[in-house]
């Protein structure tokens, strides 16, 4: 009899112990992880001294840049037969050919090939790259249209989203902020053509953002060496916000980039002839100054920085994995770095701080004012919200905090801000909800409780059996 209480107990603290295990596996556990925050986010701002009088100041030669266009190839004759139409989206007919990344101002050393997301922000923070390989498609194929294809999953309505061509080969895993560039952010005469190839309005997110790229899909074709792909740029600068598209190695893979092809296949007789291209691009040409009277401007004196006296951080409190139809609470925790005396300019400025938390897939509720003021240097703002998936799958929560700095009181000198804005992304693992973990956790309580039991039992018989 204590034989069996004995493997009895360990049965059932062994079965237990496996529904422990599961049961961590599916725990939501807590994610707290803070992340400095350079100076550039911070919104620096400075206050003008009073005016001097007004100094002329001379013309000064201009640089025109040269305006680059994408020639559209003559066909002749039209070939006859119905038309075909290609989808290219990584993954999809075991096509492997869409590379993309992003660089961003705020990591301009780090690169983000390997991204699930790709950020494109306002105020020339943030750009997107991506690149087709078009190598499966006949070069004499006559492109009747093409069409990109990006998925938004966050982004502000009525932005402007540029599309432009880029000058020069890149490497995804390879380009950063400022390399391999003229100037950083791809910003260079030679980095990118001057002028987009399009402009769009973004509309509510998440959306399809759809540009026509038939005539650079065309140069390509007949020339592939000129193929280096597209750049996505945020053209906004009133409002700071962000755009999160889906990149080639997101998990949803219907959402990836796309590019939609549709050509007539070349014919026997048919022959195609297309315009020469530029074999290098002209480099931008100095204009004279022209003979008008110079403008007269009044500078100000040496401007004098603010800053919040000692490095902020911002602390990121998140759980994962997490379930559909569970509750959790989200927080932004704005701090120094390390306690201690601030600056002495909080007497004169405040620095005014606004947080967003985007999550398309998530019912999400404010527990905080967005909008908050740092009126101290030692002071921290925090923002609390809760929230709900909708769905299993891997879904992203996106974060924003715009600061700026305002006069604390009347009649201060004004402030200059350059906009400062922080955006993270974090990807959480959803599980779909199971509607018998309680049974499942009352299920392990029992077998412990018998465990014991059983053990209990098995030593009260062994004690007794000594005794005789």
């Amino acid at each position: 009899m204590a034989r069996l209480l004995l493997r009895l107990s360990l049965v059932a603290l062994s079965l237990a112990l496996a529904l422990t295990v599961a049961l961590q596996a599916r725990l939501p556990r807590e994610v707290v992880e803070v992340l400095a925050l350079p100076d550039e986010v911070l919104g620096l701002a400075v206050a003008q001294a009073p005016a001097q009088p007004a100094a002329q100041v001379t013309g000064q030669p201009t640089a025109v840049l040269p305006t680059a266009t994408v020639p559209a190839p003559t066909v002749a004759p039209t070939p006859s037969g119905e038309p075909s139409t290609v989808v290219l989206q990584q993954g999809r007919d075991g096509y492997a050919g869409n590379i993309d990344t992003f660089i961003q101002f705020y990591a301009p050393e780090e690169n983000y090939c390997h991204s699930a997301e790709l950020f494109v922000v306002t105020t020339d923070k943030a750009v997107a790259f991506l690149r087709f390989d078009l190598t499966g498609l006949p070069a004499a194929a006559a492109v009747a249209n093409a069409t990109l294809e990006l998925y938004a999953v966050q982004g502000n309505q009525g932005a402007e989203i540029g599309l432009y061509l880029p000058l020069k080969e890149w490497d995804a895993c390879g380009i950063t902020w400022t390399r391999p560039w003229q100037q950083p952010g791809a910003n260079g005469a030679g980095d990118r053509q001057a002028e987009p190839l399009q402009v769009i309005k973004s509309g509510p997110a998440p959306e399809w953002l759809l540009f026509d790229v038939t005539g650079a899909v065309r140069q390509w074709l007949q020339d592939p060496s000129t193929n280096h792909g597209l750049m996505v740029k945020s053209l906004e600068t009133t409002v700071p916000s962000q755009h999160i598209l889906f990149s080639s190695e997101n998990a949803d893979s219907e959402r990836r980039p796309r590019l939609t092809i549709r050509y007539q296949p070349p014919q026997p007789t048919s022959a195609a002839t297309s315009p020469s291209l530029p074999s290098e691009t002209p480099a931008p040409t100095l204009a004279p100054p022209a003979d008008t009277p110079a403008p007269a401007v009044t500078p100000a004196a040496t401007p004098t920085a603010i800053t919040p006296g000692s490095p902020r951080v911002i602390e990121l409190h998140w759980w994962k994995p997490m379930e559909v139809g569970g509750t959790y609470p989200v927080t932004l925790v704005f701090r120094p770095e390390k306690p201690g005396p601030g600056s002495s300019e909080f007497d004169t400025y405040v620095l005014a701080a606004n947080a967003q938390l985007n999550a398309a897939t998530f019912d999400t509720s404010a527990a905080s004012e967005q909008l908050q003021i740092l009126t101290r240097p030692e002071s921290s703002l925090v923002w609390r919200w809760t929230v709900q998936p909708r769905s299993a799958g891997e879904r992203i929560l996106a974060f924003e905090v715009n600061l700026s700095w305002t006069p604390a009181v009347p009649d201060q000198p004004p402030v200059r801000t350059d906009p400062g804005i922080w955006q993270q992304s974090r990807t959480a693992k959803v599980n779909a909800g199971f509607a018998y973990w309680s049974a499942v956790r009352m299920a392990r309580l029992a077998l412990i409780g018998a465990g014991l039991l059983f053990w209990l039992g098995w030593l009260v018989l062994h004690q007794r059996r000594q005794q005789l």
